[in-house]
């Protein structure tokens, strides 16, 4: 009987031996898919992070473009009128020659 006994506790702490080994294997499963998915988390993160630089980058590009093609924009309405005035001077002057040739 005492035989018997020592048998079953032995076999009991087998049973929670391997119970226990199964649980330890299941929690380092766990804590590698969970590293697993911060890991990938991160590359994500830093892969928009990334795309939001680049696009950033390329906004400022573009504002900075329009930013020069308004002085060119300007500074050819400069010219224009300037031009516009000297046709009209010349206009003139040649309207009042003809004047005094009359």
């Amino acid at each position: 009987v005492e035989l018997e006994k020592q048998r079953q506790a032995v076999q009991e702490a087998m049973r929670r031996a391997a119970e226990a080994e199964v649980h330890k294997v299941k929690d380092e499963e766990v804590m590698r898919l969970a590293e697993e998915h911060d890991r990938k988390m991160r590359a994500l993160q830093e892969q928009a992070k990334a795309e939001r630089d680049k696009r950033n980058e390329h906004e400022e590009a573009m504002q900075e473009r329009l930013v020069e093609l308004e002085k060119q924009r300007s500074a050819m309405e400069v010219e224009k009128v300037r031009a516009v005035g000297e046709l009209m001077i010349a206009l003139d002057k040649k309207e009042r020659e003809e004047e005094e040739r009359r």
